[in-house]
């Protein structure tokens, strides 16, 4: 096990701000559905970063350094691993990993990988880095020899043995992030890791943290605050290096429509995930329409979500209070009532509260459009308070 589940990871240097954040679920090429967490930047540095956790899967030590990334100007992806086996429901501290971790091939974290990298580079061009952590980072150093398009590959406390015999096949440089007293792995298999590099002559770069024990990254950790931040260096140092020349970044975002659209998307995306509580019912709506009005659901998510939904004015609840309320006075809205009525409830708001809102319409929109609402949200309150 790498880190517990009370883990948070440190901040960046001069970190900035997210623009937006949430779960989402990813379609693989070999038809898997696995769950994901976007994070997006309110200042874009114009890379990349698909994150890789450690044996557990996505959880929430992942889900904010996510968010971290993303404080320092990368899209991220965070990938869970489990979908094929576990399927993508959110999970407590009761998930038992490692009958799962057995089920899990090496091909099956490159399909999750190569769908992620794909979706980062259709909504954001630039390059893709991978950043994993102890089973993640030994996985991350491996896909630099796949045919993935890696700008480069991070790898924290990576155990060799997850990363095979993929050394002749490198193709992007890596950076080893390595704890001095790693209880999981011997210094000794790291260096003859780095003694095959050598002798292949693969471009990568190692940095022990004499001392630092496995997974020292984490600001509990308060001794090893100056080991976490010169690896936020390293990680930027490395990422910035490794871009290429002519990529977009912060400064050049304002002229390029595509990525303002893309990150209103994704954004959008986020936040509609985050209100359907991570059902992807509402994306399955949108998607169902792709096929005859191609811009009708991506308008939908950057307009009303990634910018309406997404404003900070008004807490979630209060948001879908107001959006109850209009859609009752409007009339013939009940599938919009059922799902608003859903994103309530996952908001925070209880079945009664609900009701109750709707039920204060009566005097302004009137009995028929008031028992309609009722009727289509009936279902939805129901089922949660199990009646």
């Amino acid at each position: 096990m790498c880190h517990t589940t009370d883990s948070r990871p440190p901040a960046a240097p001069g970190a900035g701000t997210v623009a937006g954040h949430g779960p989402i679920e990813i379609t693989t090429g070999d038809g898997d559905c696995l769950a994901a967490y976007w994070s997006v930047p309110a200042t874009p540095n114009g890379r990349n970063v698909v994150l890789l956790p450690d044996v557990r899967g996505l959880h929430p030590f992942y889900e904010a350094l996510a968010r971290r990334f993303a404080e320092a100007g990368f899209h991220v992806l965070a990938l869970d691993y489990y979908g094929r086996s576990a399927g993508v429901a959110r999970r407590d501290d009761s998930f038992d990993w490692q009958p799962h971790l057995a089920a899990l091939e090496p091909a099956h974290v490159e399909a999750d990988v190569a769908a992620a990298a794909d979706l980062l580079r259709a909504a954001h061009p630039g390059p893709v880095f991978t950043v994993g952590f102890c089973m993640g980072g030994a996985h991350s150093w491996r896909l630099a020899s796949r045919d993935l398009g890696l700008a480069g590959a991070i790898g924290f406390y990576g155990p060799p043995r997850f990363f095979g015999d993929a050394t002749e096949g490198l193709a992007a440089p890596l950076l080893m992030l390595l704890a001095g007293e790693d209880e999981a792995t011997p210094r000794e298999d790291f260096l003859a890791l780095a003694a095959g590099f050598d002798r292949a002559g693969k471009e990568y770069e190692m940095h022990i943290y004499e001392g630092a024990p496995h997974s020292f990254f984490d600001r509990s950790f308060g001794q090893w605050e100056e080991a976490c931040a010169d690896a936020w260096r390293r990680i930027l140092d490395f990422t910035e290096r490794h871009s290429g020349p002519g990529l977009p970044d912060a400064a050049g975002t304002e002229d390029r429509p595509d990525l303002r659209e893309s990150e209103r998307y994704l954004r959008g995306a986020a936040r509609m995930a985050e209100l359907d509580g991570g059902s992807g019912t509402r994306q399955a709506a949108y998607d169902g329409l792709s096929g005859v009005a191609p811009d009708l659901p991506r308008l939908a998510v950057e307009f009303a979500y990634g910018d309406i939904h997404s404003r900070p004015g008004l807490a979630a609840a209060s948001r879908e209070l107001v959006t109850l309320g209009v859609l009752v006075a409007l009339g013939g809205c009940e599938p919009q009532l059922r799902t608003h009525a859903g994103a309530a409830l996952n908001a925070g708001l209880s079945p009664v509260e609900v009701s109750e809102a709707i039920m204060q319409a009566v005097p302004y929109a009137g009995f028929p459009r008031v028992f309609s609402a009722m009727a289509a949200v009936r279902e939805v309150l129901t089922e949660r308070t199990g009646a």
